[in-house]
């Protein structure tokens, strides 16, 4: 199953990282039922090899911002 939403985050923050930690703060989790991360890697060229691994929230934060830095150059 999946599902899409599109948000507008203009008025609070550009930072992704920062609406992850909201969502935290209302229930959602970052981890899946095996207590791993799932997430698209570095260099992921639109091949969406999702990656499930058990890593640190400060670990998926820091790959978060490092897309975020090479999308944007």
């Amino acid at each position: 199953m999946e599902a899409f939403i599109t948000l507008n985050r203009s008025n609070y923050s550009e930072n992704i990282t920062d609406i992850l930690k909201i969502f935290q703060q209302i229930g959602w989790d970052i981890y899946n039922s095996q207590g791993k991360v799932e997430y698209l890697p570095i260099g992921d060229e639109d091949e969406y090899n999702w990656q499930c691994e058990d890593i640190s929230e400060i670990e998926l934060y820091n790959i978060i911002s490092e897309k975020k830095l090479k999308r944007n150059r």
